[in-house]
């Protein structure tokens, strides 16, 4: 993979085998980068002066996370990366999760 987050995967991958989802760490990176993208469409479109919001289920979730300062989004990333990431696939999946 590569990835400088491809330790994250594995452990969201591992997190989601103990609850019986079986994903690879590059299918698990290719749906976070899915999920940031789509995300990433909407906040350009909503930037745009006349534009109708937008929105999707995980924005919400997702802007929280996101849309934060820098060193905050890597403390938060490195103590909650395995549970919101999961959560996001889990949900986005059609499962439903007991947090």
């Amino acid at each position: 993979m590569g990835d400088k987050n491809e330790k994250a995967y594995r452990d969201i991958a591992s997190k989601l085998e103990e609850m019986g989802i079986q994903r690879t760490c590059v299918q698990c990176q290719k749906k976070s980068k899915k999920l940031r993208q789509q995300y990433k469409r909407i906040v350009d479109h909503n930037s745009t002066s006349g534009a109708e919001r937008q929105t999707f289920w995980l924005f919400d979730l997702m802007d929280a996370v996101l849309n934060t300062h820098h060193e905050t989004y890597q403390q938060l990333l490195h103590k909650a990366k395995v549970k919101w990431a999961v959560a996001l696939y889990v949900i986005d999946s059609g499962r439903r999760i007991i947090s």
